[in-house]
């Protein structure tokens, strides 16, 4: 396969600056950047053939909210150039002149798809073929610009110079066009289809689009045909590849690959356009990924718009989970889906994998056996409205005995008994799995290197305030020469045995993955009270001002909890030092909203979680080496063996 095109070096200075926001997360508190221009009105400048496009609204404004940033968090001291990064674009690219430091910078990408056509097709002789790129940068005077650029402003296509590249140069209203070549200036018609293009991304993606300081839009529909090429290209490469090195592996494996192609295929089928929008606040950094739906499509008719028969807010199910220090939170709202129509996608690749594996063993894996128990366990929770989660930071004293995970499990379900019936038959279909593994240091399986697993399943072990509770075990039961191989590691492996506890208590099913009593007696309590994590003051803020307002799904990652996690083991490994976090610090929120005309994911990261861990980064430098600036290393333009030489412009 030829080499996919890479950008041309009229991108650079937009990229530059998309890129610096990649570090910028949030302004020190009341710091008022200057205003950027109706986002229509930005869009206005797109050609009608553009299919992607980068931008940033306003230039002073996005480096003034950068340079607040690295001063709130201390990322100055690492980075001196963050205090003014458009201050440094402006020196490295020659910009010192005429430019509207206020106005939107754009990179207007066209002929996406033939580039990645001909990327594609193994002709030599279409290496040359790359995208179309023009640069529009806001001028307010745009003779004094294009001479400080070394050209000419009288000249219909001034050529100029920017930075280490040559081009040619055009005034149009506002922006001086910048391109390759001087037809491709010329050809330049701003499409004024700017509210079309902010409207395209889709309802759940407008509103995080309209407040974003650095975006991306791209015309998915229009790149479609190159994109389902590629998708088979590289599929059918692993694919041929695994034959050549592990035959009956790539056989079993070709269903996966081939479900995974559909789906990618079925994603760009069913997406119209896509947005991706940066923004910065004085709380953090935001980013969202969404776009419009086709409408018919596979992927628009697996979602469902929020109605009278929904589960409620995707993260409802977290405040019927107990308020304690977490790890990891997570929860949906199923009604939102279409989980039928996925479950049955999911089962046609399972018996394609019982088909390409001859309904026997390959390489000794009983793989008819395993597809039906997997089939098994994934309707033991059939026709759950929703479904929440949470890995609560674990004990101390609980880390090295087997408790670590510290896991409860919450499904809410028309038929809670047939959850709990269903999993039980699940565990005793595991007693009659054997997987014959292969010795070490052989390629094949041998007599007497048999895998296997023991279950039990206790039906009312224990009754909390009324409710009965079951219990259950898993053991993996290891062949001797890998318990001699992995030795203590096995533990991790199930060996020394997992457990926990079922009941089933008011529409809803609560598991555990330990068998602490104490657990399942606090999520049964927190069930009822119905004001747990999920209503906790640090999510529900963050919920409210940085996710969609009718969500269907949300995660949420502690890192307080992490770092006091990870605090003891530091006592034996890192001679006694400690993270010192921060009270208060705040969990990195995600969201996702879903309808049928559109969807988003939004990833929030609160601005105390960087400054925590540029502290923690700063705390275990050497001495000498604190707040020092980071350095990149030296790199020889002059002497870059081995890649393709950058084009002029």
């Amino acid at each position: 396969m030829t080499r996919l095109p890479r950008p041309a070096a009229v991108a650079a200075p937009a990229t530059a600056l998309l890129l610096a926001a990649a570090t910028a997360v949030a302004p020190a508190a009341g710091a008022q950047a200057p205003a950027a221009p109706p986002l229509a009105a930005v869009f206005d400048a797109v050609p009608a053939d553009a299919q992607v496009v980068l931008a940033v609204p306003t230039l002073r404004g996005f480096s003034e909210r950068i340079a607040a940033f690295a001063a709130d968090t201390g990322l100055d001291g690492h980075s001196p150039e963050l205090a003014d990064v458009l201050g440094s674009l402006k020196q490295e690219m020659g910009l010192n002149q005429g430019l509207d430091d206020r106005g939107a910078l754009l990179v207007v990408i066209s002929e996406m798809g033939v580039a990645i056509d001909a990327a594609l097709d193994d002709n030599p002789g279409n290496d040359h073929l790359e995208p179309s790129m023009l640069l529009l940068v806001p001028v307010s005077d745009y003779g004094a610009f294009v001479t400080g650029l070394g050209g000419d402003p009288a000249a219909e296509g001034a050529q100029v110079r920017l930075g280490r590249g040559k081009g040619f140069a055009r005034q149009v209203p506002g922006y001086a066009v910048i391109g390759e070549t001087a037809e491709g200036v010329a050809g330049y018609v701003p499409g004024a289809a700017g509210q079309a293009i902010t409207d395209a991304v889709g309802p759940q993606t407008a509103p995080w689009f309209a407040r974003g300081q650095s975006l991306v839009y791209v015309d998915v529909a229009a790149l479609a045909p190159s994109l389902k090429s590629a998708v088979a290209r590289g599929a059918a490469e692993i694919v041929h590849e695994m034959q050549e090195g592990a035959p009956a592996q790539s056989a079993m494996l070709a269903p996966v690959f081939k479900a995974y192609a559909g789906l990618l295929n079925a994603m760009i089928d069913g997406t119209h356009t896509l947005g991706l929008a940066l923004d910065l606040s004085d709380q953090g950094v935001g980013v969202a990924v969404g776009g419009r739906l086709n409408e018919g499509s596979t992927v628009a008719n697996m979602m469902r718009p929020a109605g009278a028969d929904a589960a409620g807010q995707g993260g409802s199910l977290l405040n019927r989970l107990p308020d304690q220090p977490y790890l990891f939170a997570n929860a949906a709202d199923l009604t939102r889906f279409d989980t039928d129509a996925l479950a049955d996608a999911v089962q046609t690749v399972v018996e394609d994998l019982k088909v390409a594996a001859g309904q026997g063993e390959v390489g000794g894996l009983p793989i008819g056996q395993i597809v039906d128990m997997y089939t098994e366990m994934s309707q033991v929770s059939a026709g759950a409205t929703a479904m929440g989660s949470v890995i609560y930071a674990p004990d101390p004293a609980a880390m090295m005995s087997g408790g670590f995970f510290k896991q409860l499990n919450l499904t809410q379900t028309p038929d809670p008994q047939g959850v709990l019936n269903r999993q039980q038959a699940v565990m005793a279909k595991m007693n009659e799995v054997t997987i014959q593994m292969p010795a070490a240091g052989q390629d094949a399986a041998g007599a007497g290197n048999a895998m296997s697993f023991e279950t039990t399943y206790t039906a009312n072990a224990l009754e909390i305030d009324g409710t009965a509770v079951d219990q259950f075990q898993i053991k993996t039961v290891l062949p001797p020469a890998m318990m001699q191989q992995f030795g203590p590691m096995a533990a991790l492996m199930g060996n020394a045995g997992t457990g926990g506890y079922l009941a089933a208590k008011d529409g809803h099913v609560i598991t555990t993955s330990v068998t602490d009593p104490q657990l399942i007696t606090q999520g049964l309590k927190a069930l009822e009270a119905d004001n747990g994590l999920g209503a906790a003051a640090s999510l529900t803020a963050l919920r409210e001002a940085q996710l969609p307002a009718d969500a269907a799904m949300e995660s949420w990652i502690s890192v307080a909890g992490i770092a006091n996690t990870v605090n003891p083991f530091m006592l034996m490994f890192a001679g006694g030092a400690q993270l010192d976090v921060p009270a208060g610090l705040a969990p990195v929120a995600m969201g996702a909203a879903v309808a049928p005309e559109g969807m988003v994911m939004r990833l929030f990261v609160p601005t105390d979680v960087v400054r925590f861990g540029i502290e923690t980064l700063d705390q275990f430098k050497p001495q000498g080496q604190r707040n020092a600036p980071l350095q990149n290393a030296p790199h020889d333009h002059d002497h870059d063996h081995g890649r393709r030489a950058p084009r002029a412009l």
